[in-house]
């Protein structure tokens, strides 16, 4: 089975109808294609480059849900405001919702109602046990992350290790995030 089915050919066409956009700039089918064929990928591109379409669309080209860990939480929420507007099933949980909007949010989760869930990462150490025993079989992970002068260290230590023995992590990139997130 192919993590991500139709290669750059189905990444255009999500481009197209999802995000309104007629082609792909250079560096970005630089990323998605190595991304795409499964090849780990860090990209370092500057701000307005297109870096989130580098991880939307295999997201929404692989099976299952796509969580992406986001630190900054106004981001996070333009960029679901902005995917719900264009169709795509998107929702994000962080310390700004309620109790009960989190648990709503991982309800719908649950019940394959979201393609990509934004998490914060101070969220991602309770979420994993969640998604776990929901039973999710397929969780790809992108990792949005901005780092200012900061250390960094991989994301499986804000998950104690453990992303989920019963999910798969598409494209087996290794994630950074800022210490002691």
């Amino acid at each position: 089975m192919r993590i991500f089915p139709g290669g750059l050919p189905r990444a255009r066409e999500l481009l197209r109808t999802h995000f309104g956009h007629a082609a792909l700039r250079v560096h970005q089918i630089k990323v998605l294609g190595s991304l795409l064929s499964g090849r780990s990928v860090l990209a370092v591109l500057p701000t307005g480059a297109g870096k989130s379409l580098c991880y939307q669309l295999p997201g929404l080209m692989a099976e299952g849900l796509t969580l992406v860990i986001s630190p900054l939480v106004a981001l996070m929420q333009d960029q679901v405001a902005a995917l719900r507007r264009r169709g795509v099933r998107a929702a994000y949980v962080n310390s700004l919702l309620s109790a009960d909007d989190r648990r709503a949010v991982l309800e719908a989760v649950c019940a394959g109602q979201v393609r990509l869930l934004y998490c914060a990462p101070e969220r991602l150490e309770a979420l994993v046990p969640r998604l776990r025993a929901s039973g999710a079989s397929r969780v790809s992970v992108r990792m949005q992350t901005f780092v200012f002068g900061t250390p960094i260290a991989p994301v499986s230590a804000l998950t104690n290790g453990n992303i989920s023995p019963n999910a798969s992590v598409s494209a087996p990139i290794e994630f950074l995030a800022p210490r002691g997130r």
